[in-house]
């Protein structure tokens, strides 16, 4: 997550920052020796600068908690209300406690679109989206709940384009056919490219499933 990248850069910074402080030890200079005052701030700042960093990284493994209980909760229409509101409360918490984390957003938009609520379920895809731009599963979301055709169709290209793992583009948008009732187009779409990847059979066993 974003957290993560900037709880490792602070700590290269740390580190570089005691590095240089040991290396300016062995070297002549015509800086003036630190006063005692200096080496007190210094000092301070460390420990601030450490407590910060493990202060962050403790966020981040507690918001990554509250998502790995509730990640197993394969989100469909089918979805008991009890588990759906599981599995909202376990996103929810994430995102509190880790806002940078676009993966805690779409789980939680997937949660508000199969709950019914398709207003807060976009406003939350576009979110995530924000967070990480080049995700094409967040446009083609984004797109399916969309007005228009033209801005659809150009969403999910583009999306499509995004896309590093394009089997979870062909689950999307069969999933959101199947919630449309539009089952014989969505079936037909997966046998295709069943037929084309067999390993993506293993992709689709939890649609399949559910």
């Amino acid at each position: 997550s974003a957290v993560a990248h900037y709880f490792f850069f602070m700590c290269g910074l740390f580190i570089a920052g005691v590095n240089c402080r040991f290396a300016s030890l062995e070297s002549n200079t015509l800086l003036q020796k630190a006063t005692k005052k200096s080496a007190l701030s210094m000092f301070l700042f460390s420990i601030l600068t450490l407590v910060t960093l493990i202060g962050v990284y403790g966020l981040i493994l507690t918001a990554r908690a509250h998502y790995n209980e509730v990640k197993s909760i394969y989100i469909n229409p089918h979805l008991s209300n009890e588990l759906l509101e599981k599995a909202r409360s376990g996103f929810e918490k994430a995102i509190k406690t880790d806002p940078l984390e676009p993966a805690f957003s779409y789980s939680l938009a997937n949660v508000q679109w199969y709950a019914g609520e398709e207003k807060s379920a976009l406003n939350t895809y576009l979110d995530a989206a924000r967070k990480n731009p080049m995700e094409g599963a967040y446009w083609q979301r984004i797109a399916l709940l969309s007005k228009g055709d033209s801005i659809r169709n150009k969403l999910i290209e583009e999306g499509y384009a995004r896309a590093l793992l394009k089997s979870s583009m062909i689950i999307n948008y069969s999933e959101y056919l199947l919630w449309k009732d539009e089952r014989t187009k969505a079936i037909k779409l997966l046998q295709k490219h069943v037929g084309e990847d067999v390993d993506f059979l293993f992709d689709i066993l939890p649609l399949i499933e559910s």
